[in-house]
């Protein structure tokens, strides 16, 4: 395994990109809740079942399966895929770490300016070969929220379905002005309690909902009249730039914690579109009195690295001649307790 050449070792950037990660983990906000566990295997054993439709249904591991009508239950292989980016260095910053890699072997200890240089450089390299990956990860997990995404099984690309359960429809839907919304809330609150046994405590959604929707909802209005910390919240929007003026932290109402997912990703197609469409609400019991998380990042062994965990690898290409810092990880989305994570279209 390459680990890296004379003047830029793989494991400096691992090192440092540790050390940074905690910095960047606004930018992909759903990577917190999938925690990771790692694998030691090329792939992983996922119970699934195969309806008429040839669509793959994804179960928790040891969760019990019963089979649908007109389906064939069984237990395949993922191999998922290899997420990875290349970063060629500049010809600035291959003349950089050379030069720093001379000085190292004349024995001179490089000064205070130049070792901020290095990790200013080094911190530009490893965000440019993450973030895309992560980026892809983050999709992944906000896939998985709705309740199905794209993933390669045995080598082909299908359709995992997680077999979550809806939420019942608004009682009017929320493009209406006379939506209830407040009611709405209350209601899934209850139907979700009802369904897995444990109170839903975060809502995943998109900011664009206050703006789109309840910025001119007549009953929302005038719900949050009477509820002075809501409407403090509310207030907090800004109705110019279509989000509120603290826009990395979440906020707290109707006794959960609703987790805003931004920002926009390119979609097959080349077109920006927003992380989370701006319709949908996904509920769940993050932090159940029995312990139990529903969610999970399952990685495999990483071909460059067999202990699961991401990896960096440098190397020189030879037509044309350059160095590459390449960045990889694997693996994939997992909800292990389906019953306490449950999506909604407000609009439907």
């Amino acid at each position: 395994m390459t680990i890296g050449i004379s003047f830029l070792r793989a494991t400096e950037l691992a090192a440092f990109a540790g050390r940074t990660g905690a910095s960047r983990q606004g930018m992909h906000p759903l990577l917190q809740f999938f925690p990771r566990e790692d694998y030691g295997t090329d792939s992983i054993k996922i119970r699934v079942e195969v309806a008429r439709t040839r669509l793959a249904q994804l179960h928790g591991w040891d969760e019990p399966v019963k089979p649908g009508k007109g389906s064939d239950l069984r237990e395949i292989e993922a191999e998922p895929g290899l997420l990875k980016e290349g970063r060629e260095l500049t010809n600035k910053e291959e003349s950089f770490f050379r030069e720093w890699a001379e000085l190292i072997e004349q024995g001179q200890m490089p000064g205070e300016t130049q070792a901020a240089k290095r990790a200013k450089h080094i911190n530009t390299i490893t965000r440019d070969a993450m973030v895309p990956v992560d980026e892809m990860r983050h999709h992944m997990c906000q896939q998985a929220l709705a309740g199905s995404l794209l993933a390669t099984l045995n080598g082909n690309t299908q359709t995992i379905n997680y077999g979550l359960t809806s939420l019942s429809n608004a009682a009017t839907a929320w493009t209406n002005v006379g939506a209830t919304i407040a009611r709405d809330i209350f209601g899934w609150q209850e139907e979700f309690l009802d369904h897995s046994d444990v109170p839903p405590d975060t809502v995943f959604f998109n900011r664009k909902l206050f703006s789109t929707y309840l910025a001119q909802n007549t009953d929302w209005l005038s719900y949050i009249k009477d509820n002075p910390q809501l409407a403090a919240a509310f207030a907090g929007f800004d109705s110019a730039a279509l989000r509120f003026q603290n826009a990395a932290s979440p906020i707290f109402m109707f006794g959960m914690l609703w987790v805003p997912i931004e920002g926009k990703y390119e979609n097959s197609l080349g077109a920006k579109v927003d992380r989370w469409p701006v319709e949908n609400l996904t509920f769940a019991s993050m932090r159940p009195p029995d312990g139990q998380t529903p969610l999970e990042w399952a990685a495999v062994r990483n071909k460059y690295n067999p202990n699961a965990r991401p990896a960096f690898r440098v190397f020189e290409e030879q037509n044309p001649m350059q160095t590459v810092v390449e960045y990889s990880d694997n693996g994939i989305p997992v909800i292990r307790l389906t019953e306490r994570v449950m999506p909604v279209d407000v609009t439907a």
